[in-house]
């Protein structure tokens, strides 16, 4: 496989990336000076044999380092499988078994002439880092992705969030497990495992596009503390459900903002709530206590106990398509009124007119205005890039 040049572009969109690298090689190379460049050698031919077959691109190779593109997370996953193997099996000069880690994460980097460039390129490289020798490691996203399509003797084991150098939020972190090859390894090498709140938010394959300033706006309301009920406001399929789901996502996050001051930490939970298929009142309240894992005695009133369970909780709830079920607004006022430290976000076309509501409206995407626009002038545009 030969290096990508000018006349060659990277693939675009999204990606799969992947970085590998020998673990311990300096190590390696004092005690075995005279045979490292042949076990280099050997080491660049297996991975480069098996990672063309498996339509990967060779983006940049640095010493014992590879940084490969793959057009689809399952073929780079089944590819660092296959590699894994392989480097089990091969006779080593030496007789040293030579240990490669390996990280995947699958996003939308910007292509350039030679290589990548935007956070899912150091978030790969990061999830890399952390590893061990023989070690495969998957972003959440990847893992998504395969977890439904991995080949034959392949599982994943989940091993929880992690804070990752230079990275703002925590990353789900998951190990392939290979039948045959070690499967239990020492704690990965990631500044710190964080424990986030319980949630049960859909997970989006799709990155979040555009309304920055929103999202920021809509973020600073949840965390004064003199607001707990807001409205996102807007007519049908403005973007209402992904911008609430976006901002929720931020909650899970128990690191500190840009000014050092901490974020709200809703330590009992972050749940979605989805309404739109309800045809009466009498069923939010259940589906509230389903979803929150809270289950109701059929003895007394369904809102008191659900008020009397929140009473003592710390909890965000997204109640989603709120506005055909106004005649059950009530309910809101109760749990607020009942539970001090629960905050109630919900999207809807038509204000909830209660008492203490603060409306967030929202409009279009931004558009190019009439006239002629360079097609690098057209890509700042929010509504260009979700078209795009």
């Amino acid at each position: 496989m030969n290096a990508k040049s000018s006349k060659s572009p990277l693939p675009s969109g999204t990606v799969t990336l992947l970085f590998t690298d020998i673990e311990g090689s300096t190590e390696l190379l004092k005690r075995l000076p005279e045979q490292y460049g042949d076990l280099l050698a050997a080491q660049r031919s297996i991975l480069r044999e098996i990672f063309e077959r498996r339509e990967g691109t060779e983006v940049d190779t640095q010493g014992d380092s590879f940084f490969i593109s793959f057009p689809r997370a399952t073929q780079a996953v089944t590819a660092a499988v296959e590699v894994q193997r392989v480097l089990a099996e091969h006779e080593w000069p030496g007789g040293e078994p030579l240990r490669v880690r390996m990280g995947l994460h699958t996003g939308e980097p910007c292509a350039g002439d030679e290589s990548y460039v935007g956070l899912d390129v150091h978030r790969a490289a990061r999830i890399g880092a952390v590893g061990h020798g023989g070690q495969v490691l998957l972003s959440e996203t990847t893992a998504a992705l395969v977890q439904d399509d991995l080949p034959e003797g392949v599982n994943l084991i989940d091993l929880g969030h992690h804070l990752l150098k230079d990275m703002e939020r925590p990353e789900q972190i998951h190990q392939v497990a290979i039948d045959g090859l070690q499967i239990d390894f020492p704690p990965i090498r990631s500044q710190d495992q964080v424990f986030l709140p319980p949630n049960n938010l859909p997970f989006q394959l799709t990155p979040f596009v555009g309304r920055v300033d929103e999202l920021d706006a809509l973020e600073a309301l949840l965390h004064d503390p003199h607001v707990r009920l807001i409205t996102v406001l807007a007519a049908g399929g403005m973007g209402k459900t992904r911008l609430a789901l976006a901002v929720a996502e931020r909650q899970l996050n128990p690191l500190k903002n840009s000014n050092g001051t901490a974020k709200t930490v809703y330590h009992d939970g972050v749940f979605f709530v989805p309404l739109a298929g309800f045809e009466t009142k009498e069923a939010i309240v259940p589906s509230v206590a389903e979803t929150i894992g809270f289950r109701l005695s059929e003895k007394r009133d369904p809102l008191n106990q659900l008020v009397n369970h929140l009473s003592q909780k710390a909890m965000l709830l997204i109640m989603d398509n709120y506005e055909h079920l106004l005649d059950g607004v009530g309910l809101i006022s109760k749990i607020l009124e009942g539970a001090s430290r629960v905050k109630i976000l919900t999207t809807s076309r038509v204000p909830l007119k209660l008492a203490g509501e603060n409306r967030f409206q929202i409009s279009g995407l931004h558009v190019p205005q009439n006239g002629s626009s360079t097609p690098e002038e057209l890509a700042e545009f929010d509504a260009v890039e979700l078209l795009i």
